[in-house]
């Protein structure tokens, strides 16, 4: 068996129905329709052939005239907020999330007080509550880039200190905080100097590291995310490890999901990722690929509807060859995470739908219409590989009627 699924990051089809009203901006969040419109006219014509117009609204994708070739429909994410790191773990097939939605400003004097019991200087960072400061050069703060509450970011210069002594820190802030990730950000092409001058306080109350204005995110950078404790075993990529099926984590799935048993590859360039799939599933008789494309997160991030459009296309370049590698007996699947809307998010993520295109030469294509959770994609590739249920989620397949 041989199955791709391809996450390209903060690929939201349009705002989810439950975002508050009073939260709604002049014009709903919907990333592809105003990517399409103020970066390009997409052309993304394989997506368009699998159906992602039959499902989604863009500048240059029409709602396609024949049935598509895959099966097609809209996932709401069935998890609160707007978080690549929840997304990702709903996406794996996990059920319900035991976290807590909390600033550093909240937890800065725990914070302080665990950190100096064990061994370390700890002090508020410029005398108000907020983000603390570590032995004069390592900033415990809230990640900027996400809902204020989700994560804390541990970010530091590696002119000043080791990795494993920022990792040391991190792991003993991972053990009081209910967030869900601990974030470490570090790198030697940036100073202590520029992490304070990229300190921000937003409307909202969160206070950190603006990353994305300390530094492009690429291979220069160390990016370590410590989660939260989850049942592995309700996750596909550990069900479908037990099979003995080779599975593989690319990119920033490398990154968020956890699997013991799989082979991690942490990369950032969309091509270099491709590259590495390609690799892979030309050399391989059987796998399990999960690959997350970052940049167009990252795009959305810094506002760029172009480079968001030029991605898109880029990814739609290769779908092609992996449709060919999973063959008769395989499958592609493609789905997002989040929304990340330049438009209306003013450069954080967007509670959209996302959309799911199932292709697989076993299955007579149909539309799923709008799934309740993420988790489905989960459910459907330990589906795929017979390899038991998963947490959360159900399998699409339940949908479609095998060929013959």
């Amino acid at each position: 068996m041989k199955v791709i699924c391809l996450i390209v990051d903060a690929l939201g089809i349009g705002q989810m129905e439950d975002v508050p009203l009073m939260s709604r901006q002049c014009e709903p969040a919907n990333t592809l329709l105003h990517v399409s419109r103020y970066g390009h006219r997409l052309h993304i014509p394989v997506m368009q052939k699998l159906g992602l117009g039959n499902i989604a609204r863009a500048d240059g994708l029409e709602a396609a005239g024949v049935k598509a070739l895959a099966s097609c429909g809209k996932m709401e994410l069935g998890y609160e907020g707007a978080d690549t790191y929840l997304g990702h773990q709903i996406i794996m097939g996990s059920g319900s999330l035991n976290y807590k939605k909390i600033t550093v400003q909240s937890l800065c004097n725990d914070i302080i007080e665990y950190l100096i019991q064990n061994g370390h200087t700890a002090v508020l960072y410029q005398a108000s509550p907020g983000p603390v400061l570590v032995d004069g050069c390592v900033m415990i703060a809230d990640c900027m880039e996400a809902a204020p509450g989700l994560s804390l970011n541990v970010t530091a210069s590696l002119q000043d200190v080791s990795l494993d002594y920022v990792m040391e820190i991190a792991s003993l802030v991972r053990d009081i905080v209910p967030v869900t990730r601990v974030i470490v950000v570090c790198s030697e092409i940036f100073s202590f100097t520029q992490i304070e001058s990229a300190m921000v306080t937003r409307e909202n109350g969160a206070s950190g590291v603006d990353t994305p204005h300390l530094c492009l995110l690429d291979e220069k950078i160390t990016l370590r995310h410590l989660g939260l404790k989850l049942d592995l075993n309700g996750q596909c990529p550990t069900r479908v490890a037990r099979t003995k099926t080779p599975v593989y984590l690319i990119g920033k799935a490398a990154d968020v999901v956890q699997c013991p048993q799989a082979r991690v590859i942490s990369l950032v360039d969309t091509e270099k990722i491709f590259q590495t799939v390609e690799q892979i599933i030309t050399t391989t008789d059987d796998y399990l690929v999960i690959a997350n494309i970052q940049e167009t997160d990252l795009a959305g991030h810094s506002q760029d509807f172009k480079r968001w459009a030029d991605l898109l296309e880029q990814v739609d370049r290769h779908i092609p060859t992996l449709l060919e590698a999973v063959g008769d007996d395989g499958a592609f699947i493609l789905t997002g995470d989040h929304g990340n809307d330049p438009y209306v998010g003013k450069g954080q993520h967007t509670r959209e739908y996302t959309p799911c295109l199932l292709y697989s030469s076993k299955y007579i294509p149909n539309h799923l219409g709008i799934r309740k959770t993420l988790a489905d994609i989960g459910a459907t590739i330990a589906d795929l590989f017979d390899a038991g249920p998963t947490q959360g989620g159900i399998s699409l397949l339940r949908e479609l009627q095998k060929k013959g």
